[in-house]
């Protein structure tokens, strides 16, 4: 928990108490919604909930397609998006299109921009006890103007 790292691929009672420790709503880490012109995906959302969810492939299809070729089914129901930004693997999907989508990262203290996000190979921006609760994006705005200037 202190590098940030969500109990994402432990659904056990223990784990969502750790989370309730730190005040956070469980039901809200795992829900993904279009507030405004963002897309707010939960921490505890599956790569398999991202690339399924409605909202995702209206507002960022890219994204959809990203996490639904994440490894294979049983990664893709397990494995989070919080867990994989908090890992910062530079082979995962997500660091790159975290910062490719302009997104911010939210957790427990602040939001932190995506390119500002990972700091070196498997290190983030993260400070002990700062946790990831969220990743917000706007609605693939900012990759659809990135591919078409370069």
């Amino acid at each position: 928990i202190e590098r940030g790292v969500p109990p994402s691929t432990d659904t056990s009672a223990s784990r969502e108490l750790e989370w309730k420790n730190f005040g956070f709503p469980i039901a809200e880490l795992k829900t993904i919604k279009l507030d405004g012109g963002n897309l707010v995906i939960g921490a505890m959302c599956t790569h398999a909930q991202v690339a399924m969810s409605a909202d995702v492939k209206r507002a960022c299809p890219a994204l959809a397609e990203l996490a639904g070729g994440i490894g294979d089914q049983m990664v893709r129901n397990m494995g989070t998006i919080g867990g994989s930004i908090a890992n910062a693997d530079p082979a995962a999907c997500y660091p790159a299109g975290i910062v490719g989508l302009g997104a911010t990262i939210k957790t427990n203290q602040r939001s932190i921009a995506g390119d500002s996000f990972f700091t070196n190979v498997f290190e983030t921006a993260l400070k002990p006890g700062e946790l990831i609760t969220a990743v917000a994006s706007g609605t693939g705005d900012t990759l659809k103007t990135f591919l078409a200037t370069h």
